[in-house]
């Protein structure tokens, strides 16, 4: 039949006549429409990527995309190097900042961003821990054993504040119009160093769409991700006076209610609802040791007596001054940069403070100090994770008996009593 001679025709062409498939001069098109990112596939001239489903496996964006930036080759099979042809177009499910953020995050944690260039090893330095600090010297001695002490630390959260406090905030922070679809459009530039850079180009607002939306078990899944019980969240909803929005947007309003809910549990947590308590653990002066690093990073203070270590190691220039005006202040007898080893458990992860002092004040009495250093104006411009985790900070230090644990921002140390 010629049904059947069709079929044959294609079925030959397909599997047994892929050049001629592949040319210019068949006119038969065809699409990829299984795993065409997948293992097992080698095609280099991929131009376009269309991503519009959320996955979970961990076929990354890394690598879907890594399909598509090997250089492609014309008919002859050779690589074709032109930049104007070598251009990647990807149809992604969220912000162009997000997408770049999120690939960018993706290099970071393969290793392709974040290596620091080689150092030259003639730079290298063995950092010494200076033992007789350990073994002879008083303030240290008695710096170590007011701050070594181990804390551990006890949540407890007043549910019915909780929902107040989120309730409140729902009501003052959600607000949208109907579901449109907004078309983002940028260039994305992977720089040689592997550093990814968006170039921003339009934005295009479509018209609200109009339709019924199915919202699923909404509560179930707000429960889930942020530990709350369903009758909470229940209890939410039944006092929130903007619920009408959820049926305008559901995946809008569940994710804000989700942010909102786990930003105020944050903030109870920090302050209201922790309690850091003393054990018996501490940590032991044996933890000090010398340890390498580079000259770029490290202030030389083998001449001083004032420092535990005959290097400092700093993190900006501002820790470097810092360093160096504690050294030249006289009312200063010891500090030393805390170890990495010496990280206070937060809710929010581990928390390693800046600096310990000792120093003299006004009446010749010795004061034991903790610092954090924050080089800006206002500390209401520190990210929220580090200002909780400051505060967390605060706590830990006054439950062992240190209570002027604080942020110094000045580098002149003006603010460091």
């Amino acid at each position: 039949s010629t049904i059947g001679k069709r079929e044959k025709l294609t079925y030959d062409l397909i599997m047994k006549n892929k050049e001629q498939l592949l040319s210019f001069s068949e006119p038969v098109s065809f699409i990829f429409s299984h795993s065409a990112l997948k293992e097992g596939w080698d095609n280099p001239n991929i131009f376009q990527i269309c991503t519009l489903i959320e996955t979970n496996d961990e076929f990354t964006k890394r690598q879907k995309i890594g399909r598509g930036l090997r250089l492609p080759v014309d008919i002859k099979g050779d690589r074709i190097h032109d930049a104007k042809v070598n251009v990647l177009t990807v149809i992604a499910n969220e912000s162009y900042e997000d997408f770049a953020n999120g690939l960018q995050d993706e290099y970071s944690q393969a290793g392709y961003i974040g290596v620091s260039k080689p150092a030259n090893v003639r730079d290298r330095v063995v950092v010494k821990f200076k033992k007789i600090f350990a073994t002879d010297n008083k303030d240290f001695k008695t710096l170590w054993d007011k701050i070594k002490q181990k804390t551990v630390f006890n949540i407890a959260i007043n549910t019915e504040q909780l929902i107040e406090n989120t309730v409140a905030k729902i009501n003052e922070e959600i607000s949208f119009g109907r579901i449109a679809v907004v078309v983002n459009k940028a260039q994305i530039v992977i720089e040689a160093d592997g550093r990814v850079k968006t170039i921003y180009q339009n934005k295009t607002i479509g018209e609200s769409i109009e339709t019924d939306i199915h919202i699923g078990n909404f509560v179930e899944k707000i429960a889930r991700e942020t530990g709350l019980t369903k009758n909470s969240v229940v209890e939410i909803f039944t006092k929130v006076s903007n619920f009408d929005l959820i049926f305008k947007n559901p995946e809008e309003y569940i994710r804000s209610v989700i942010l909102i809910i786990e930003g105020c549990k944050n903030d109870m947590l920090v302050n209201e609802g922790l309690q850091y308590l003393p054990i018996k653990d501490a940590w032991k002066v044996e933890l000090f040791e010398d340890f390498e690093g580079y000259k770029s990073s490290l202030i030389d203070f083998t001449k001083s007596d004032k420092t535990v270590y005959d290097y400092v190691l700093f993190d900006s220039e501002g820790e470097r001054k810092f360093a160096e005006n504690l050294e030249l202040l006289d009312t200063v007898k010891l500090f030393a940069k805390l170890p990495h080893w010496f990280v206070i458990d937060t809710p929010l992860g581990g928390y390693n403070p800046d600096w310990a002092i000792v120093m003299n004040d006004a009446d010749g009495q010795k004061l034991y100090l903790v610092r954090e250093t924050k080089f800006i104006e206002d500390l209401n411009n520190l990210r929220p994770s580090e200002e909780k985790k400051i505060i967390c900070g605060k706590k830990h230090f006054r439950a062992i008996g240190l209570d002027n644990f604080k942020v110094a921002q000045k580098e002149d140390l003006t603010d460091l009593r």
